[in-house]
Formats: C-alpha cells, sequence, structure tokens
C-alpha cells in the first residue's frame, strides 16, 4: 500500500533542492572571491562594476536555476534567456553609469548593494515576463 503526497515535494526532493541552494551559494563565493577582494582591496570604478556585475548576474542566474530547475533542460528557456541578454546588459550598463554619476556614494557598501538590488528586481520582472511569453505551457 501506497500512501500519496497531497502534491508537494517530498522530504528527498526538498533535501536535494536545498543541497543545489547550498552548493549554488558555494560556487557563488568560491567564484565570486577575485571580484569582492578587487572592490574591498583596489577600490575602483572599474573593480566595483566587476563586483556589482558579477552579484547581479549570478543573483539573476541562481534565482532562476532554483526556481525553475526543472526548466534548465528545455531548449525554449535557453531561447528566452537568449532574448533576455539586451535587457542583462542594460542593467548592468544601467549599474555602471550610476557608479559614475554618484561617485561620492558608489563605494558605500548599503548603495553598491542597493543599486545591485533595485536593478536585480527590475531586471527579473523583465526575465519573468519573458520567461512566461516563451513557455509553451502558457501559450
Amino acid at each position: 500500500m501506497t500512501i500519496k503526497s497531497s502534491g508537494g515535494p517530498s522530504v528527498r526532493e526538498s533535501r536535494e533542492e536545498k543541497r543545489f541552494e547550498d552548493r549554488l551559494i558555494l560556487v557563488f563565493l568560491v567564484v565570486g572571491t577575485p571580484f569582492i577582494s578587487l572592490a574591498v582591496d583596489h577600490a575602483s570604478i572599474t573593480s566595483l562594476a566587476l563586483f556589482q556585475a558579477y552579484a547581479l548576474t549570478f543573483a539573476t542566474a541562481g534565482i532562476l536555476a532554483t526556481k525553475r530547475r526543472s526548466s534548465l533542460k528545455q531548449r525554449w528557456f535557453w531561447a528566452a534567456m537568449a532574448s533576455a541578454l539586451p535587457i542583462h546588459a542594460a542593467a548592468i550598463a544601467g549599474i555602471f553609469f550610476w557608479d559614475k554619476a554618484n561617485m561620492d556614494v558608489a563605494f558605500k557598501g548599503f548603495y553598491a548593494v542597493g543599486i545591485v538590488w533595485v536593478v536585480g528586481v527590475l531586471e527579473m520582472l523583465c526575465l519573468v515576463g519573458i520567461i512566461e511569453l516563451w513557455n509553451p505551457e502558457r501559450n
């Protein structure tokens, strides 16, 4: 006799999701260490822009990878991501131009991370819309 679940993820699936998220955070920290150290040790507009671009890219990719994990192996998802690249490039350019225009506060931690958060939220709203447009189950 088997007991059916109520439609939610099983305990095993939840553990696997948690392990995946933990590995993703570890990868973020390991790969991002040079960007973080450059932004802290060698404070320049270029190192700050590189760190912020990395943080935005990884945050966006990390959120999409964890929330849309089942879609990662489907071709339509990657077509949607390819069509969203100009939005990501514009978001990074926007952060860079904000930093250049506000040099007096650009190197303060709250502002440096805050601008990435604001732009990241706006970019995610656009990306979710693009993903839903490309999703064949939605059409």
